[in-house]
């Protein structure tokens, strides 16, 4: 005879083990789909870390503005473009005009080494006027990392952050230790210029050995003979 009950709990059984399989099967696709999209998220933004990160930034003095062109990137970043619009009242000057007139505006750049800063003398501003009006400056950048994929980045800076400010703001503190230091140097050096002709002042030189000795020496401590002294011979 058929035990019907057996049956039935095998083909339970079965039926449990193969929804669980399914189940656990769902289960890991959607893990691994996961970990794939981890993955490649974790690549592109390594990809991304090493790849070139060009900006703008601009700096002011009391009467000019500065455009910077950096890339704070490990990797070079190629053909640079950057187009600009602003309303920042400049003054009329046929060298520096504005950005629009910088050559790597009309013409851009063919390649910028990573941690490298380029500086440009954008124009002369009236500040008078830059305090009363809400001017910005809008910079869209294109460029290619090195595997030519191209990037596109917009700026805007807006010129309101730079009423009252300090322009020694835009000074590095690096540059003033290297420029106290180079003052440093060329005090000492002249110093010891200085010192070395004093030094020379009241010495000759030995009528044997040719090296320099006191004036008043009666022997050479280098060769250690004695001085001919030149008024006592001529005077006899």
């Amino acid at each position: 005879m058929i035990d019907f009950a057996s049956t039935t709990t095998q083909t339970m059984i079965q039926g449990i083990s193969a929804l669980i399989t399914s189940i656990a099967t769902i289960i890991l696709a959607f893990l691994t789909a996961r970990y794939v999209r981890l993955t490649n998220h974790m690549l592109e933004e390594t990809r991304a870390s090493r790849g070139p990160n060009v900006y703008v930034d601009i700096e002011l003095t009391s009467f000019e503005i500065k455009l910077l062109v950096g890339n704070s990137g490990t990797s070079p970043a190629h053909n640079i473009h950057l187009s600009v619009s602003d309303s920042i009242p400049w003054r009329d000057n046929s060298s520096h005009g504005g950005f629009k007139k910088l050559g790597i505006v009309k013409e851009g750049i063919s390649y910028l080494a990573p941690g490298r800063t380029l500086k440009y003398i954008a124009g002369y501003y009236d500040w008078k006027e830059l305090e009363k009006s809400n001017s910005n400056a809008e910079f869209i950048i294109t460029f290619a990392d090195h595997t030519r994929k191209k990037q596109r980045i917009e700026f805007m800076i807006g010129m309101d952050q730079y009423k009252a400010i300090l322009f020694e703001s835009f000074k590095k503190p690096g540059a003033d230790i290297a420029a106290a230091l180079e003052r440093m140097e060329s005090r000492r050096s002249s110093e010891k210029s200085m010192n070395l002709f004093l030094h020379g002042i009241g010495k000759k030189n030995c009528t044997h050995c040719g090296e320099q000795i006191a004036a008043s020496a009666k022997k050479c401590p280098h060769c250690m003979e004695f001085i001919e002294n030149k008024e006592n011979n001529e005077s006899t």
